[in-house]
């Protein structure tokens, strides 16, 4: 039997010949591999010279705005720290106003108690007897031995390790229970109108602004004071402000304390009664 060679099933295609459809794609994609279409849309767009201009102005202009905002910006910033520089500044003035006029009136007040007891008559008796509810009622002058009580809360971190105005009460009312003749916090003497209250961080006493250390003075016999206090709930407060809130405390013995006398508050609404202070008739 012979053999001769074995013809090809595959078929030839030579140039020029049709192809089938899958043939001739299956040709594109491995002589074309990237499509026509995307290599069309992978060339850079040949922009006009007006659209690279515009595109260049409105950079410029973003830039600018942007540079103005920020300039504008901090000139507000800047604008609100001086005005927080010329309210402190006013508040200092307007403080040394008030110490000015305060000072005033203490003079005033002792030219008045100096011409009251030359129109008064010489009675030893009347004349101590004023003198003494003058000085209870804070509006003259007085000095003598007592008690300094100093409150630190400088240590403080919240709003509730600082002194409040509720812990200035409790001792004051504490040292008049135990019978101070005068009181007097940061300088400011207490009278029968003071009041003390709490003005955001600041403590008001006698409407004026105090800040820590608080200092609170008391006129009466010191050993009898620091006894009688530790009597009394104020006592107890003044641990609790010490060892849970972390305000620092001292009581100390004085031998001369100097109180000034209490701002003058004038009457609004007590009038003398008629008759009052006449000799009634046998």
């Amino acid at each position: 039997m012979t053999t001769g060679p074995v013809a090809s099933t595959r078929p030839v295609v030579h140039p020029g010949q049709n192809e089938s459809v899958s043939a001739g794609i299956l040709r594109t994609m491995l002589e074309n591999p990237i499509d026509q279409g995307y290599r069309d849309a992978t060339k850079a767009p040949d922009r006009p010279t007006w659209s690279r201009g515009l595109a260049a102005v409105l950079i410029v202009v973003l830039v600018a705005a942007s540079f103005w905002a920020a300039k504008d910006l901090r000139g507000a910033r800047l604008g609100t720290t001086s005005a927080g520089a010329l309210l402190r500044a006013e508040v200092r003035s307007r403080l040394a106003t008030q110490d000015a006029m305060e000072s005033e009136i203490a003079s005033l007040n002792g030219q008045i108690e100096e011409l009251r007891s030359e129109v008064l008559p010489a009675d030893e008796d009347l004349l101590a007897g004023s003198a003494l509810l003058a000085a209870h009622a804070g509006s003259i002058p007085v000095r003598g031995p007592g008690i300094v009580i100093t409150l630190d809360d400088s240590a403080a971190l919240t709003a509730d390790q600082r002194v409040q105005d509720f812990d200035l009460q409790v001792i004051v009312n504490a040292l008049w229970a135990s019978g101070a003749e005068a009181i007097a916090i940061d300088g400011q003497r207490l009278s029968t109108t003071t009041a003390i209250r709490n003005a955001g961080e600041a403590v008001l006493v006698n409407l004026t602004p105090l800040a820590g250390p608080y200092t609170v003075e008391a006129i009466g016999d010191p050993s009898d004071l620091q006894v009688q206090l530790a009597r009394t709930r104020a006592a107890g407060h003044l641990a609790v402000l010490r060892d849970t809130y972390g305000v620092s405390v001292a009581i100390d013995a004085a031998e001369d304390l100097e109180l000034a006398a209490a701002p003058s508050r004038g009457l609004e609404y007590a009038v003398p009664l008629e008759g009052a202070g006449e000799d009634e008739a046998p």
